[in-house]
């Protein structure tokens, strides 16, 4: 899903990894994954996007983190709105951070 949103030609996602959100989180979004991105441009070591989703292949999608803005059209969200504050939050979780550690640190 995530995937569908890249404004990249030919840009695909590589080492995706999720993580579950705390359940009854006022977020109401489930998973934080973080994947590198590959393609013209980008050489897949290190350029991490990070989205927050309502399911795994489904539900909303918040794009978290800069580089995650900037590849896909899956944000940036308005200030102080409801995505936006969800965003921030999640880009401030330890599940966004371990998502992206495994992201980066995965072997190829």
């Amino acid at each position: 899903m995530i995937a569908n949103g890249l404004t990249l030609r030919r840009g695909s996602l590589t080492r995706a990894y999720a993580v579950a959100l705390p359940v009854g989180s006022e977020l109401r979004l489930g998973y934080v994954v973080a994947a590198e991105i590959e393609g013209p441009g980008f050489d897949g070591s290190g350029e991490i996007g990070i989205w927050a989703v309502g399911e795994l292949g489904g539900g909303p999608v918040v794009a978290v983190n800069a580089f995650a803005q900037e590849v896909s059209d899956w944000g940036p969200a308005d200030d102080g709105s409801g995505p936006d504050l969800a965003r921030n939050a999640v880009a401030a979780s330890a599940e966004a951070y371990g998502a992206e550690v495994c992201a980066s640190s995965a072997a190829p």
